[in-house]
């Protein structure tokens, strides 16, 4: 019977995906009676789960060596700073990350969790398969504070689309600002909500859009009231996204979700819920994926049948994508 369960690194104050994971599961753990355990060299652990990786190779060796199951749960294996204009210094520091994660998978992982078939598949081809116990296990979303009921955004255009990532990089080449000048340029009145933090002074350069928006971070508590006023959730994301939290969050709020047929994101949905365009150009080749004509119409068949699809998103995410059934899943796997 699993009572303790080590969580490492800590990372429950930070921003993005893993903070926002261990935060819900750390919450549901304790909900169930189970201790989340931080300190790793403090009281007998059940089971050790390691998100990603953790510089702290010695306390895993340890736990290993006393018997501890250790757990790993990977995202994509794609380093997130790659189409980014960051210094040399910055960009060894993200590859010698990576190097980690991938030596705790290859050397000290017993069983592994990964966040999607894609994410798997991606570690699989790029660092080799392994005979080691793995599970997919997507991520979840509280289906009570991420709902369709209560407050929303009004906004004054008759199309409101929002996007919501860790990084909102600058206007060139953005799925969001192409779809949303395309929609312009057939007379539709559109407003882009974009949530995230600037790429360096990209935020200027935003402000030459009079109907973007560029709302910066904010509170995952005031999410959805945004995207209940959306019309549709873009997901601009394209290559690094193992199992966006946004696309989640967006589905429980009852917003369609629209993106390219890469990565992740055609597993996620169902054609009730959103479309997947085909892509054109190559993004892992730094080609925008372009198809702007079916971006187009797939957005204004969202537009023009939204009610539907905003009942089909909200179903999905009861139906696959619940907080409680995804902690059900992980206590399952730490009791194997």
């Amino acid at each position: 019977m699993v009572a303790n369960v080590g969580l490492v690194p800590d990372c429950r104050h930070g921003l993005g995906g893993p903070s926002s994971f261990q935060r819900k599961l750390h919450g549901e753990l304790s909900k169930r009676g189970l201790k989340p355990c931080y300190d790793l060299e403090q009281g007998e652990l059940d089971v050790l789960m390691v998100i990603n990786a953790t510089r702290h190779l010695p306390y895993l060796w340890r736990a290993k060596s006393r018997g501890v199951p250790i757990i790993q749960r990977l995202g994509a294996p794609f380093l997130s700073s790659t189409h980014l204009d960051i210094s040399w210094a910055l960009r060894m520091r993200a590859w010698l990350g990576m190097r980690n994660i991938v030596h705790i998978r290859a050397h000290i992982a017993d069983r592994i969790v990964y966040q999607s078939r894609f994410v798997k598949e991606c570690w699989d081809r790029l660092h080799g398969e392994t005979n080691k116990p793995s599970r997919v296990i997507y991520n979840g979303v509280d289906l009570s504070r991420f709902s369709p009921n209560g407050p929303r955004y009004v906004s004054k255009a008759e199309v409101c689309i929002i996007s919501v990532e860790g990084t909102q990089r600058g206007p060139d080449d953005h799925p969001a600002l192409a779809l949303a000048q395309s929609l312009r340029n057939r007379g539709v009145d559109i407003e882009l909500l974009l949530f995230g933090r600037p790429f360096g002074n990209t935020g200027i350069l935003w402000k030459e859009y009079p109907f973007v928006q560029l709302r910066g971070v904010v509170p995952n508590d005031d999410l959805p009231f945004f995207y209940r006023g959306s019309t549709l959730y873009l997901l601009t994301d394209i290559v690094n996204a193992g199992c966006p939290n946004s696309v989640i969050e967006a589905l429980a709020c009852g917003a369609p979700v629209l993106g390219y047929a890469l990565s992740v994101l055609p597993e996620m949905l169902d054609p009730s819920a959103g479309r997947c365009v085909p892509a054109v150009g190559d993004p892992w080749k730094g080609v925008a994926p372009g198809n702007l004509d079916v971006l187009l119409s797939a957005a204004l068949e969202m537009v023009a049948d939204n009610l539907s699809f905003r009942a089909g998103a909200r179903r999905l995410a009861e139906t696959r994508y619940g907080l409680t059934h995804m902690v059900d899943r992980y206590v399952d796997f730490f009791s194997q």
